[in-house]
């Protein structure tokens, strides 16, 4: 089983379409597919196959997850992760 990691964020108050932001970054460094959760407080992205990082957003904290152990999702969770500290500080 892949271990997960977590990173909490505090948002800027000034922050508008995160997840948008992130989904962009992702699809188009990475060419992956993204899914918005119903209530769009959760981006997940992936591969065909593979679920490969999850943000989830609330009032206060942006929780990143690192949710494979494979180079992409690596390469995902380490860009989103800076671009998210760029955006939120």
């Amino acid at each position: 089983m892949a271990s997960k990691e977590y990173i909490y964020i505090p948002f800027n108050k000034s922050v508008n379409n995160y997840l948008h932001e992130m989904e962009l970054i992702s699809t188009d460094l990475f060419h992956v597919r993204t899914v918005f959760s119903a209530d769009k407080k959760t981006l997940n992205i992936e591969t065909e196959n593979e679920n490969l990082v999850s943000i989830i957003i609330n009032p206060v904290y942006a929780i990143i997850t690192k949710l494979a152990e494979t180079d992409i999702a690596k390469e995902i969770y380490d860009v989103i992760t800076k671009n998210t500290k760029r955006v939120c500080n």
